[in-house]
């Protein structure tokens, strides 16, 4: 009887208060979270394994020489898993050889026209067809692709060019140093003429005077350089000579425009004291300047832009300069020389005036051209500038 009401009581007390049956349960470890890593989706790329690379035979050093890559890069493209990458291609001949890039289906590779020892090229492949591609542009602007499956690079021994040498100009030597100087030569350089074994060479010709000396240079029968001209202390020409003709050539244009070519065979420089030319001087002309009149009668004369250029063969010089004045705003000027004489731009009624006078040495007369029939050209001594109003 005791045990049956023990068994009601646990019954009804289990029934009517769960929290006691919760508290048994609380008593139990809890059970370990399971948790997962979801693992982001791969970028699809190109691999370089997709080439096909060419092998050199160790028992032939002659025949076609191993490709290698190098450089693989893959840039994604924006919002999706694909990619563009590039990478690099390379294969180098032997001493004394060129080598030649080719792929699949007779491709080509346009360093191949230069003959080169070493030819590395970029490939670039877009994942979404995971195809290599060789792209250039050819020398007449022409766009030129290929895909690359595979490469090879067979080589071939260079053919040996003509060029012409330095050595074949003969250059004074320096007997009296306060009048002959060396010449020297540098910056040789022979490119190959398309198709042939020949070359065009150009190389450079130099010599330089002392302090306070300029410097000529001449040619075997007594040919000079367009350069003697300015008097310099230093004097750098370029020769050119075609292997065909093995003949070293200096071209330039005068300055009247026509071509003037010399034959170089021999080269030497002579220096001597510079020359003193004689100039004209702004100074010998009297400028007008502004009155204290409210606004002014008369504004300042300014020049600006003094030239002289040497007359050949002489110490003699031509000069120009530039003469300007200018009004305040709503007036106009007018220019005139020695007191009467009128410059022709006065006809403008403009607002700033600029006139260009010449001066030959040998005169030492300051001139106004006006290029007007039966109007004699006036000598200038002042220039002054009146302004009046609009």
């Amino acid at each position: 009887m005791a045990r049956s009401l023990l068994f009601l009581i646990t019954f009804y007390f289990g029934f009517e208060n769960p929290k006691i049956v919760d508290a048994c349960f609380a008593t139990q470890s809890p059970s370990t979270p399971v948790v997962t890593t979801e693992v982001p989706p791969e970028l699809r790329t190109c691999s370089a394994s997709e080439i096909t690379y060419g092998v050199a035979d160790p028992n032939n050093p002659e025949g076609p020489v191993s490709v290698t890559n190098f450089g693989l890069t893959s840039t994604q493209i924006a919002g999706t898993l694909d990619s563009i990458s590039t990478m690099k291609i390379s294969c180098m001949a032997i001493d004394g050889y060129y080598v030649n890039m080719e792929f699949q289906d007779n491709g080509q590779v346009k360093e191949n026209l230069e003959n080169l020892q070493n030819i590395t090229v970029e490939v670039t492949c877009d994942s979404r067809t995971m195809e290599w591609i060789y792209s250039s542009v050819l020398d007449d602007g022409s766009p030129y692709t290929h895909t690359v499956e595979s490469v090879v690079c067979p080589q071939a021994s260079l053919t040996p060019l003509n060029a012409c040498s330095p050595t074949t100009i003969m250059y004074a030597a320096v007997e009296n140093p306060q009048t002959n100087v060396e010449v020297t030569n540098f910056g040789f350089t022979s490119t190959q003429i398309p198709d042939t074994t020949e070359t065009i060479s150009t190389m450079k010709l130099s010599c330089m005077a002392i302090d306070g000396y300029d410097v000529k240079m001449y040619f075997n029968d007594g040919g000079q350089v367009k350069e003697n001209l300015d008097n310099v202390q230093n004097i750098t020409v370029e020769v050119t000579c075609d292997s065909r003709t093995m003949e070293w050539i200096y071209s330039t244009v005068l300055e009247n425009g026509s071509p003037y070519t010399r034959t170089v065979s021999s080269v030497n420089c002579q220096q001597a004291p510079l020359i003193t030319l004689n100039t004209c001087s702004p100074t010998t002309i009297t400028y007008g300047e502004g009155d204290n009149e409210n606004p002014q009668l008369y504004v300042d004369v300014t020049n600006f832009g003094l030239t002289s250029t040497q007359i050949p063969g002489t110490t003699e010089t031509i000069s120009t300069l530039k003469i300007s004045c200018m009004g305040i705003d709503g007036y106009f000027v007018n220019m005139e020389f020695n007191g009467n004489a009128q410059a022709k731009e006065n006809l403008d009624n403009i607002q700033n005036i600029t006139v260009e006078v010449t001066c030959d040495s040998r005169v030492g007369d300051w001139i106004y051209m006006m290029n007007l029939p039966g109007i004699d050209d006036p000598t200038v001594e002042t220039a002054d500038c009146l302004q009046l109003p609009l």
